[in-house]
């Protein structure tokens, strides 16, 4: 059931996203932006590194 449950949220979300598009060029440059910055924190969290997103 549970299996059920995600897929029809992936394609909720999916639909969602397609309302979405295009986006500009500015939006996609942050959207990227932001991304690269959750990857990199999440990632050095997960080896262990105690850096936060103010570099303290």
């Amino acid at each position: 059931m549970a299996l059920e449950q995600n897929i029809l949220r992936i394609d909720r979300l999916f639909k969602e996203l397609d309302s979405l598009r295009p986006i500009d060029k500015l939006q996609e440059e942050l959207i990227m932006e932001k991304f690269r910055l959750e990857w990199n924190y999440n990632s050095n969290q997960i080896e262990g590194n105690s850096l936060t997103y103010g570099g303290n």
